[in-house]
């Protein structure tokens, strides 16, 4: 992923997590993660997710 992409993940339980500036993004069979800029810290941040509870993902370029 570029670094202005965007980052949507849908989890099982039908919420949904924005994550702007998304970039380095990494999977494997358990986890995806990836890094982010964080709106609230103002700083970059790392998150990873196990991909047992997520429903889908779906990234683009703003």
């Amino acid at each position: 992923m570029e670094e202005n992409n965007t980052l949507i993940i849908w989890f099982e339980n039908g919420k949904t997590a924005l994550f702007e500036k998304a970039e380095k993004f990494m999977a494997d069979n358990q986890t995806i993660g990836f890094e982010y800029f964080g709106k609230n810290t103002q700083t970059k941040m790392h998150a990873a997710f196990i991909l047992e509870n997520i429903a889908g993902f779906a990234g683009g370029n703003k």
